[in-house]
């Protein structure tokens, strides 16, 4: 049996991708959360729709590098083998800035630096060609029509440790630090296709589009709130770029499931297709800084 693990399949994108895996009654689905009881359903759910009962939880809170720790510890005493690692789960704050447990600004700790440790602590349980992908979004690009802040990466240590005393606007400085997370996914992607390459390990990114109704805005106000979850999602009917969780759940599990990208590396993906990223995503100098100052803050959880 294939095992494929999905953080923050409690709900939405996570949710649908699980879904549609779980129909293929020759895959595990691991779902890896910090909230049980939204996990408990969601399980429910899966089983209920699919028939699939392969469907397990895992405590992980990625806010906290040693929740990942013990997480990767569990996948190795149950001894599973991973065929596909979905880096999925995130979030966006456009408050006072919030902090991770080892004291690092939080969009960046869960939305990349969790996911990072996570990887690289799996990397004795994964078997050969198995399949990474880091969920992404185009806001990373810097012209991206959006009325998110465009990414300002210099260095991954300022991205990590914040002084709030230089943020004149926090809405504005919320979403650029969202959508420098998902340029920090591209940069990690392609750093890792490159260090992976040797291990027969397969990673790319994803760009789900645009999911009015997630809970992508659970730090908005409560008039923006009604928004995201009642109007934006009626967009996704007409307007371009604009997708259900359900569309993109089935386009990113068929990149776990279809054999035509079991050796594609390297790569960003809209939808099932093959893209260009920011010529910024593509900087090895930035690929190299973030990658030696994420090992560097996660140095410690590396030790047996």
């Amino acid at each position: 049996m294939k095992t494929v693990i999905i953080t923050g399949a409690n709900k939405g994108l996570g949710f649908c991708t699980a879904l549609n895996i779980a129909k293929n009654k020759d895959y595990r689905v691991i779902i890896a959360s910090r909230d049980s009881e939204k996990a408990r359903q969601a399980i429910e759910k899966i089983i209920s729709k699919t028939g699939n009962k392969n469907i397990q939880f895992i405590p992980l809170d990625l806010a906290d590098l040693g929740s990942v720790k013990l997480f990767s510890e569990e996948i190795k005493n149950k001894n599973f083998k991973i065929d596909a690692l979905i880096n999925n789960a995130g979030i966006q704050y456009i408050s006072l800035t919030k902090l991770t447990q080892q004291g690092y600004e939080l969009t960046f700790g869960v939305n990349h630096l969790g996911h990072f440790l996570l990887t690289n602590l799996l990397v004795p349980q994964l078997n050969p060609f198995c399949r990474i992908v880091n969920v992404a979004s185009f806001v990373h690009h810097p012209n991206a029509k959006t009325r998110m802040s465009p990414p300002n990466y210099i260095k991954a240590i300022d991205l990590a440790i914040v002084n709030d005393s230089t943020i004149k606007d926090f809405v504005q400085k919320g979403t650029e630090r969202y959508s420098t997370s998902k340029l920090c996914n591209i940069l990690f992607t392609y750093k890792m296709a490159d260090v992976f390459k040797d291990k027969l390990i397969n990673v790319n990114a994803f760009d789900p589009g645009m999911m009015p109704g997630t809970g992508l805005a659970d730090d908005y106000s409560t008039l923006q709130k009604f928004a995201w979850k009642y109007i934006f999602p009626v967009f996704a009917l007409f307007k371009k770029g604009v997708n259900s969780p359900a569309t993109s759940g089935q386009d990113l599990a068929n990149l776990i499931l279809d054999n035509k990208f079991k050796n594609t590396t390297g790569k960003y993906f809209i939808r099932n297709i093959v893209s260009e990223s920011s010529l910024e995503s593509k900087d090895k100098a930035k690929q190299d800084d973030l990658w030696n100052i994420s090992m560097d803050l996660c140095k410690t959880y590396f030790k047996n």
